[in-house]
């Protein structure tokens, strides 16, 4: 296994180190194997699937935090993400669970963490809050606390976002029973003192409105989450669009929260956006039933508002191809040998992206033709029109 309690729970063959694919022998795994589960001759391959439904869910990445940053990660041995101290913290970790500092191998009496580490910062354009960095962050003091009683632990945050059910209980539980230090401030600066390899933190403490110089044996960077490495060329192949922070963007952030502007392609979890386990969940359930019931209908209603072609306007440019975001028109050759332009109605969402693009006004959008709009306009600004719309505001008392 990759490392204990790896997703997904599998075992995998370690080629570098097998004997079988260092002389050709042993086998004895594929022996010893009662599901026959092992088979050393498997190459990858490349698979074609038609399929009805697609849920994207890519997952995320952790923030890396900068060679040359503020933090001194790839500089100072004991400054270390919240990932790392996971590990160590797990019972089946590197050192069965006891915290120790990379440097000297020793139990840490002052640990600090800080929060925001990729998050919420302009500068590196990461506006956005990844909403799991103060609970983890609480959740590992807790582990620390009670593992080792005496250790003192300061957070500096900029706000505390517990936003979760039970979460802003834990937080005060940390803060009030395990004596937690939360400290309202940015770090400045770090600098590491050679001898004992602590680490000073300047920092203003705003809520007292001082600058204060503080000691740690252990720095514990708290790193937000990134969209998963390859975000772009699924969106892409798959027609989704992004938002501003990177993520896949949903129809409706509030009617339509696991929908896609392309038909059949919903999304889950961190794909979206940052979220903990339990949203997670939530919206895989929520993806997973919206694909269901596609497939359970067997068939799909789609608006009528859709887009045809004059193939007597039409010279086959391609320009309504390259802005269309649903991939509705596609360019054929017509009985004169000729290309045009061509709609698949099952695609069109009736946007007239291409319609406003189209140099030839080749293409009209069904129900909102010129014409159809001008008899709108001029039905809506017509004396009797305006007489009834003043009754009805009279009637209200407008």
């Amino acid at each position: 296994m990759p490392f204990p309690q790896a997703v997904p729970l599998k075992y995998t063959i370690d080629r570098e180190n097998c004997l079988h694919f260092k002389t050709g022998k042993c086998l004895l795994c594929v022996k010893e194997c009662t599901n026959k589960a092992i088979d050393h001759k498997m190459e990858d391959e490349v698979l074609d699937l038609k399929v009805g439904t697609i849920i994207v869910a890519t997952g995320f990445q952790t923030y890396v935090p900068m060679k040359k940053g503020v933090y001194k990660y790839w500089e100072y041995e004991n400054v270390i993400t919240a990932l790392e101290l996971e590990r160590l913290l797990n019972a089946s970790g590197p050192t069965g669970g006891h915290l120790i500092r990379p440097s000297d191998q020793k139990t840490p009496r002052r640990v600090a963490f800080i929060q925001c580490v990729g998050s919420r910062n302009k500068k590196i354009d990461r506006n956005y809050c990844s909403r799991v960095c103060c609970m983890y962050a609480i959740k590992n003091a807790q582990i620390i606390k009670e593992h080792e009683p005496d250790t003192e632990i300061t957070v500096y945050y900029n706000d505390i976002r517990a936003f979760g059910k039970g979460f802003e209980e834990l937080y005060h539980r940390v803060r009030e029973e395990f004596g937690v230090e939360f400290f309202r401030g940015r770090p400045a600066k770090l600098s590491e003192n050679r001898e004992t390899k602590s680490i000073m933190i300047r920092a203003e403490e705003t809520l007292l409105n001082k600058i204060t110089e503080r000691e740690f044996d252990l720095i514990v960077l708290s790193v937000g989450l990134l969209p998963s490495e390859g975000s772009k060329r699924i969106g892409k192949t798959l027609g989704l669009s992004l938002s501003s922070d990177g993520f896949f963007a949903e129809a409706h952030p509030k009617l339509r929260p696991v929908d896609t502007a392309t038909d059949g392609v919903f999304l889950a979890g961190c794909a979206q956006s940052p979220k903990d386990i339990p949203d997670s969940v939530a919206q895989a359930k929520a993806a997973a039933s919206s694909a269901a019931a596609i497939m359970f209908s067997g068939k799909v209603k789609i608006e009528p508002l859709t887009v045809e072609v004059d193939e007597s306007l039409c010279v086959g440019c391609g320009l309504c191809v390259e802005q269309c975001p649903y991939g509705a028109p596609e360019l054929i050759q017509n009985e004169e040998g000729r290309t045009r332009a061509r709609i698949i109605e099952a695609l069109c969402h009736g946007c007239g992206t291409c319609a406003a693009s189209c140099p030839q006004n080749a293409i009209t959008a069904k129900q909102f033709t010129d014409e159809q709009i001008c008899s709108e306009l001029v039905a809506a600004l017509s004396p009797s029109s305006q007489a009834r719309t003043n009754g009805k505001k009279a009637e209200e008392g407008v």
